[in-house]
């Protein structure tokens, strides 16, 4: 009976380790297709709370209060709901650290996530 349950626990690791490599690669590619709007994003996987969660950070674009206008502009949006909105499938499992964008830049971000997904050419 122990070895059940030891196999389970190892069967378990496997797979957290195969799901955090595909996580990275998604985060590497998302990274890669929106670098020259955000040049310095990168992607951090785990939080003490999810291990598995994806974020993005950047400190030039992170925490970007001083962008945005004096009166909140509710056409800013942050890039993870951006992502969210091509990638529904990624819903609940993304965060970043308040990377909010212009109506300019997230016309960019969303026509690159929509060339990720195939649906642009």
């Amino acid at each position: 009976m122990s070895s059940d349950i030891l196999a389970l626990i190892d069967g378990r690791d496997k797979a957290k380790a195969s799901v955090a490599a595909y996580e990275k690669r998604i985060m590497a590619i998302i990274c890669d297709a929106v670098r020259d709007i955000i040049p310095d994003l990168e992607g951090w996987l785990g939080t003490p709370d999810n291990p598995n969660k994806m974020i993005f950070l950047s400190e030039q674009f992170g925490h970007c209060y001083e962008r945005m206008p004096k009166e909140k502009n509710e056409n800013w949006e942050n890039l993870h709901s951006l992502i969210e909105e091509i990638f529904p499938e990624l819903r609940y499992q993304l965060d970043d650290n308040d990377i909010y964008l212009s109506p300019e830049e997230q016309i960019k971000i969303i026509k690159r996530l929509k060339k990720l997904r195939g649906e642009e050419k």
